[in-house]
C-alpha cells in the first residue's frame, strides 16, 4: 500500500500545464500494460474527491511494485 499520499495529491494539483490523461496512460502503459490497470489508472483520473483518489491510488499499487512511484515521478509538463 503507498503511504505517501501527499505526494500523489501534489502531483495532481500542482502544475501549471498538464497534460491530459490520455497522453499520460499512453506514455505511461508503455511500461505498464494491462486492462485492470487501464482502468485503475482512469478511477484515479477520475475522482471526484480526495479520499476517492487515495482510495483508487492505493488498489493500483496493489497490481504492480512501484507502478505509483513510476506514475509520479512521470513528466506532466511538456
Amino acid at each position: 500500500m503507498y503511504d505517501s499520499t501527499c505526494d500523489v495529491v501534489i502531483w495532481q494539483y500542482e502544475c501549471e500545464h498538464r497534460m491530459c490523461a490520455r497522453h499520460i496512460l499512453i506514455n505511461w502503459s508503455q511500461n505498464w500494460r494491462g486492462i485492470e490497470r487501464r482502468k485503475k489508472f482512469w478511477a484515479c483520473a477520475r475522482a471526484t474527491c480526495e479520499a476517492h483518489f487515495i482510495y483508487n491510488i492505493n488498489a493500483l499499487s496493489k497490481l504492480g511494485t512501484c507502478i505509483v512511484e513510476a506514475l509520479i515521478t512521470y513528466n506532466k509538463e511538456k
